[in-house]
């Protein structure tokens, strides 16, 4: 049953009574004014317990003030209409029914996005460059996919725990995993606002590393181009925020996510951004659109960046056992133990959570 509230509701009522009183009644005989009082009275009564019925059958908890209610009310917006977008940056695409598998049980749907395209498999090809451009997936994403409710993108490469991120995270607002304040100026030199130097091999339009004895130009100057052609308003923001002219912010963006409310604003901001490497591009997109680091989530992750693969992993396994993470990385599916052990974590990760088939996403 739609559930039709009580304020727009009420006044359409009371809009409708005076309009028969100014405008009809006068016309009529004092037995049809018998008749229609009668008949609206019967009416008000329906309608009122129709309101009544409507009220109690709906989901929306009776207390929203109080915090399991809010939390409840967090859980079912959260799990409806989440695009999950997975990012390959090579065409791995054995891993593509494992992922689905993974994570489709919790979102609307998942989409996968690659370099090159894969139709049985239903892999979109979008110039990711190898993984540089990633923030370009999730634009082409919001472009083929519009009206969720929210967006979220990771890696193929990322074991994502979506029950603790769905039952923890406000997804009304953005969020981004490895948010910093990372100042990098694109200048050489150093600037008083920035913490960090950077050469911009990163940046090149074509996706590649600079070789040694490449002074990042190229980069440097599409950084500029895409800081002088934002709109007045962001560029403003951009100059308040870092106190700096041609500054981005940096951190690792494998896992963010984007409300419906952003999309317009993150689609927009893209265009300007679509050459920047996405370390850059991310973080300094997130804070124009949410000035401040208040204004977003910033969930805990875990990075291993150890060189030996099984030391990497062990990280990978002690973090994810701890708990406190919303996801870990790196996981190599296409390695048998790391796969047999990302499905049991999330198999446990469920049992934790007490999911159920109410909380699946539809």
């Amino acid at each position: 049953m739609m559930m039709l509230p009580f304020g727009p509701g009420l006044q359409w009522f009371v809009v409708m009574m005076s309009t028969i009183r100014r405008k009809m009644l006068p016309t009529f005989s004092r037995v049809s004014r018998v008749t229609l009082g009668l008949t609206v009275l019967l009416a008000s009564v329906i309608f009122i317990m129709y309101l009544v019925a409507s009220r109690m059958n709906s989901d929306t908890p009776r207390h929203p003030s109080s915090p399991l209610a809010q939390r409840n009310n967090r859980e079912q917006k959260a799990c409806k209409g989440i695009l999950l977008v997975v990012i390959f940056n090579f065409p791995y695409f054995k891993n593509v029914p494992m992922l689905r598998d993974m994570y489709g049980d919790t979102f609307s749907k998942v989409v996968f996005f690659a370099d090159e395209s894969d139709e049985a498999l239903d892999v979109h090809a979008v110039a990711l460059e190898k993984g540089y451009f990633q923030h370009r997936a999730v634009s082409a994403a919001m472009l083929m996919y519009p009206g969720y409710d929210g967006y979220l993108w990771t890696g193929d490469d990322v074991l994502l725990d979506p029950y603790k991120m769905l039952s923890t995270l406000n997804m009304d607002q953005l969020w981004l995993a490895g948010y910093d304040d990372s100042v990098y100026c694109v200048e050489d030199g150093t600037k008083p606002a920035c913490t960090h130097h950077e050469h911009w091999d990163g940046l090149l339009r074509n996706g590649e590393r600079s070789s040694k004895e490449d002074t990042g130009a190229e980069g440097r100057t599409a950084a500029r181009l895409a800081l002088a052609r934002l709109p007045a308003p962001y560029r403003k923001r951009s100059r308040n925020a870092l106190r700096c002219e041609d500054c981005f912010l940096k951190g690792p963006s494998d896992v963010g996510y984007v409300p419906r409310a952003k999309v317009s604003e993150f689609l927009l901001t893209s265009l300007f951004f679509h050459d920047i490497f996405f370390e850059f591009a991310v973080p300094t997109m997130f804070l124009l659109l949410a000035p401040g680091r208040s204004n977003m989530e910033v969930p805990a992750a875990f990075y291993s960046w150890a060189k030996n693969p099984d030391e990497r992993f062990n990280e990978v396994a002690t973090s994810w056992k701890s708990g406190r993470f919303i996801f870990v990385h790196p996981v190599k599916l296409s390695v048998p133990v790391q796969r047999e052990s990302a499905f049991k974590w999330l198999a446990q990760a469920k049992l934790n959570s007490r999911w159920s088939s109410r909380n699946r996403c539809t």
